[in-house]
């Protein structure tokens, strides 16, 4: 498997704040650092 110092990107369209926040906290973990999270709240701004 290829290894890179470049994130992932990982975009989520997701309308409830409350489930954004736990997957912001979930993503702000030391071992999935190497991930990007973009939280859309709607299809139309993603």
């Amino acid at each position: 498997m290829e290894k890179t110092d470049t994130p992932g990107h990982i975009a989520v369209i997701e309308n409830c704040t409350m489930s954004a926040v736990g997957l912001q906290h979930l993503f702000a973990m030391p071992m999935l650092s190497h991930y990007r999270l973009h939280l859309f709240s709607q299809f139309e701004s993603f």
